[in-house]
């Protein structure tokens, strides 16, 4: 890890380097906040469970989380789980993956498997984020109705991003 003077220095060097090549004005501090944000969504991709391998899919489904249900999502570190929001609850995801390999029956296997998994406080995972933004409508419809015949206790848990439809 750098240490501040360090971070001051490359962050210096960044503006003017930007100032020169191209002509951009950037106050002190913002390029800081800016890498120190990007970080922090690119870890949303990194997978510990996975070799610390980065996702840009997960990623991108936690990016369509923090959108769509106003939330700042962090990496869980353990790898049990994909993240954490800032009130502490955990989200496993599933889906956002090449619709032409969609099954659904082994796609409800997954949901419901994500359902059992445990949070570090060891209750059940608190949601179960699914990113249909790579199906079609006809597949979204399919996974929508296959929910609703899950218990109504884990359709709470449940909710969808990413739905064009």
């Amino acid at each position: 890890m750098a240490d501040g003077a360090t971070v001051a220095m490359l962050e210096a060097n960044a503006a003017a380097h930007l100032a020169a090549v191209e002509g951009m004005t950037v106050a002190r501090g913002a390029l800081e906040a800016r890498l120190a944000e990007y970080i922090r969504r690119f870890s949303l991709g990194v997978d510990p469970a996975k070799g610390l391998i980065f996702n840009s899919g997960e990623m991108q489904s936690a990016l369509r989380v923090e959108s769509e249900r106003g939330v700042t999502l962090t990496r869980d570190t353990s790898g049990d789980l994909e993240w954490y929001d800032q009130r502490g609850r955990g989200y496993d995801a599933v889906g956002n993956s090449p619709s032409q390999y969609l099954q659904v029956p082994q796609f409800m296997k997954s949901v419901r498997a994500h359902l059992l998994k445990t949070e570090k406080t060891g209750r059940f995972v608190s949601f179960v984020p699914v990113d249909v933004s790579t199906y079609t409508a006809e597949q979204i419809g399919a996974i929508k109705a296959a929910v609703k015949e899950l218990p109504e206790a884990d359709q709470a848990r449940i909710f969808f991003v990413g739905d064009h439809t």
